[in-house]
């Protein structure tokens, strides 16, 4: 057998998607695929970041013991805390007005279709 002559068919055999499966053969709509999935991503890990850390910031305001400065510190927290979930939530509303403003549909900016467009 010839190593330097084969092809990945060739020692693989033709390797077919699982079933259910999309088929992109754009390369674009796969890239904006990872882009959405990463997104998604992104903003739940976000979302639990910020629940964890207004979970902290409550026990720091609790067992502050009626220290002025850690109560303040904890009033901080929470407050960049909920501006920090107002940046989460207004983000992808922003991505679907602009959608909604340029191209009439709410989901244009985060998933794009490609079509060309016809003067």
């Amino acid at each position: 057998m010839n190593f330097l002559a084969t092809t990945a068919t060739d020692i693989f055999g033709k390797i077919t998607p699982p079933v259910g499966t999309p088929n992109v053969a754009d390369p674009q709509e796969g890239l904006v695929r990872i882009a959405n999935t990463g997104l998604s991503i992104a903003l739940v890990v976000a979302g639990l970041f910020t629940l964890l850390n207004l979970i902290i910031a409550g026990y720091k305001y609790i067992f502050s013991g009626g220290d002025a400065k850690q109560v303040a510190e904890a009033n901080l927290r929470i407050t960049y805390t909920i501006v920090g979930l107002v940046i989460i939530v207004i983000a992808p509303l922003a991505a679907a007005v602009i959608g909604i403003v340029f191209f009439g549909r709410w989901d244009a900016v985060l998933n794009p279709d490609f079509q060309p467009v016809t003067p």
